[in-house]
Order: C-alpha cells, then sequence, then structure tokens
C-alpha cells in the first residue's frame, strides 16, 4: 500500500504495529517503507520500551495514542518530537477527570528510571472520575466510590507526566511477597527472541522467581532452544532483583506451539490457568515436595 497507493500514515492498535516492528527488525527494506511515513500513530495499550526505543532509534515517526474501550476513546496521548528523555511521556487529555492514584504495594525497593526497570513504589492506577464526561457506565464503577479504576498502571515521571507500566494483573507476587512486573520480561523476550518464540507469559505466584513459559515450533531441541533464549535475555534480567528476573536458561519452559490455556474472547494468554495446569512441573522446578 505504502509503495503502490502512497499510502503516507498508519494508525494502528498498537499490538498490531509491533507485529510490524518485528518484522521490521529482519527485513531492512520493510523498515525503510515504515520510516519513509509522515507518521505512525499507534492506539490502545502502550507499546512496549523495547518497541518504542527500536522505532524512536530507526527513525519511525511515532505518536502513541493511550486508549480504553471502556471510554470509548483516548484517553492519553504521547509528547512525540525528537527529544528521547520525553518522547514517550504520556500526558492525560484536557477537559475530562482523571486521577492518578497510588497503588498499595509490599514493595521495599525504590528503584527508578526511565530504562525499564519500574518501581512498584511509584505504580500509579488510572482512575476515570464520575464527574468525567467519558466515565462509564456504573455498572463498571468501584461501588465504594463510584469512580472507575481502569487496573492500568503509570509511573510519574514528571509533572502531568507519565510512562505505561501494565495492568495491575500484569504484575505476580513473588514468595517474599515483592511483586514482579511480568509484562516488561515478556516484552523484553517477544523483542529480543522474536525470531525463535511464537509467544510467552511469565508465572510465578507465590514462587521465589518468575518462570518463562515459550512456545515454539515442534521439533525443536529444546535444551538449545533454552540456551538461545537465555543468551538473548540475560543481560536484561542482570540488572533485575532476584524476585523479578529470570535466572538461568532452567527458568525457561518450552511447550508446543499453541498449547498454552488462552481467552476465547481475544485469544489472550491466561496466567493463573497456565500456573494451575503447570503446577506439577513448577513445584519439581522449585524443589516443592508434597507433605
Amino acid at each position: 500500500m505504502v509503495e503502490h497507493c502512497n499510502v503516507n500514515r498508519i494508525w494502528q492498535f498498537s499490538a498490531f504495529f509491533s507485529a510490524l516492528l518485528r518484522a521490521a527488525r529482519q527485513n531492512p527494506q520493510f523498515l525503510r517503507l515504515l520510516v519513509g511515513l509522515d507518521e505512525v500513530t499507534t492506539c490502545g495499550m502502550a507499546l512496549s520500551k523495547e518497541d518504542q526505543d527500536f522505532a524512536y532509534k530507526s527513525g519511525i515517526n511515532l505518536q502513541e495514542i493511550f486508549g480504553s474501550t471502556e471510554l470509548g476513546g483516548s484517553t492519553l496521548v504521547s509528547l512525540g518530537g525528537k527529544d528521547p528523555n520525553t518522547r514517550r511521556h504520556l500526558r492525560p487529555l484536557s477537559g475530562l477527570a482523571y486521577e492518578f492514584r497510588p497503588v498499595n504495594t509490599s514493595s521495599a525497593h525504590a528503584e527508578d528510571d526511565d530504562s525499564g526497570h519500574q518501581s512498584t513504589n511509584r505504580l500509579l492506577e488510572f482512575v476515570v472520575l464520575a464527574a468525567s464526561g467519558d466515565c462509564p457506565d456504573v455498572s463498571l464503577r468501584n461501588p465504594e466510590d463510584g469512580d472507575f479504576h481502569t487496573g492500568d498502571l503509570f509511573i510519574e515521571v514528571g509533572s502531568g507526566k507519565y510512562i505505561f507500566a501494565g495492568r495491575d494483573d500484569d504484575w505476580i507476587k513473588t514468595e517474599s511477597s515483592l511483586r514482579c512486573d511480568t509484562k516488561s520480561i515478556e516484552d523484553n523476550a517477544r523483542a529480543m527472541c522474536g525470531s525463535l518464540i511464537s509467544e510467552c507469559i511469565v508465572v510465578g505466584t507465590g514462587r521465589p522467581s518468575p518462570v518463562l513459559f515459550v512456545e515454539s515450533t515442534a521439533g525443536v531441541d529444546e535444551t538449545k532452544l533454552k540456551k538461545d533464549i537465555w543468551r538473548k535475555i540475560r543481560q536484561f534480567h542482570r540488572r533485575r532483583y532476584i524476585h523479578e528476573s529470570i535466572t538461568s536458561a532452567d527458568m525457561i519452559i518450552v511447550v508446543p506451539l499453541g498449547s498454552l490455556p488462552r481467552t476465547a474472547s481475544k485469544g489472550n494468554i491466561r496466567r493463573k490457568a497456565v500456573e494451575e495446569e503447570y503446577k506439577t512441573q513448577l513445584d519439581k522446578l522449585f524443589g516443592v515436595t508434597d507433605c
């Protein structure tokens, strides 16, 4: 369409554009087509940091809009521009009534930065006040305060500026009661191992550390695949605490393509169902024995 129909702007859900970026990493000619566009606007959930960094460093003119199905459209928009320190920051749309409320966590760490390591001490939930013109029906609101709690988490990086930190159910509580951001691990695995894996998910509720499940095609050498994945993601995990990092290739479990339990509507992998289905294997991995 770009070459034959003179398309010069695209507007896509983030998940779809992420797939284009995976292809662009392997295809320089395709990447040049994306770079040549006047603007690329993504909407819905935010792109992963790995995708954002790749897009900006490659010269793609990226603009991000964060939206919610329940609210019927956009809620936050990225600053954009050329400044690498601020271009991915999001600001709320004006004329609406939003709040960013602290999330109760048990983490004692205060690591902070814009580099991908997200401190649970600074997590804020995006809440739409009842007075906001885009607040959804009362049946979807919190019965205690009457507001709509989106479950979308952010970190404030400046006055009125935020970066997306996943959804509340993206964070699992480990054995030490500290929380682990599974989304950042999954995003990194997809970005670094896109040619090796089809899909992945991180589990580990109540475990000492998380475990990465990956789907791959049949007939692969699992031992070699795990080592290859670990080699590609190891640097990312070296700067993370033990309770939030994949500590070795042993903490990577390879399963057949399409075998992980998924939701019927969107086909998303169900984290809790994976925990339950593979409980015996996880127990064995961590040396848990039945009493």
